[in-house]
């Protein structure tokens, strides 16, 4: 497989991914955002080991591994105080709300301000339907501009 993915990557057209997912690691957004303009591969055979190195193109989207975060999501709305807490129902479509955002791109007939707005707007209805206007999802909105809407993990 790996003399494959070398013949791939070094032949005439190359080899150029759309995009990339990665874990929330800042080392592997780094290590992919410190890319040259070329794809590359090369096997480097070290104390035995075979290891694939890879360089990425600096343009490449990077996207983040949804199921990791609807883990992380998960494990933050746990340890909320019970009464600020999405329910398992509003939990579930809090994360369909998420996941149609995660696919959004700034795209001039649909811009980023949009499609959050949009999302915003659907976590605001859903705490609503139960608890009459509550602003209890405020916490969700502002823990998705912090760790995932941000510029750094965005993208574009």
């Amino acid at each position: 497989m790996i003399v494959n993915a070398h013949t791939i990557v070094n032949s005439k057209d190359g080899f150029v991914p759309a995009m990339i997912m990665i874990d929330k690691s800042r080392a592997e957004l780094n290590a992919i955002r410190e890319g040259t303009p070329l794809s590359s591969l090369s096997l480097i055979q070290r104390e035995g080991l075979i290891i694939v190195e890879i360089v990425f193109p600096y343009w490449l989207c990077v996207r983040l591994c949804q199921f990791h975060i609807i883990q992380a999501i998960r494990r933050y709305n746990a340890a909320r105080p019970k009464r600020e807490r999405f329910n398992p129902r509003e939990l579930a479509d809090a994360l369909n709300c998420f996941r149609a955002t995660q696919r959004c791109r700034d795209r001039p007939e649909f811009p980023w301000e949009r499609a959050q707005a949009v999302f915003e707007d659907g976590i605001r209805m859903i705490c609503n339907r139960r608890r009459g206007g509550s602003a209890t999802g405020e916490w969700f909105i502002t823990y998705c501009r912090d760790n995932w809407w941000c510029d750094e993990w965005r993208g574009e």
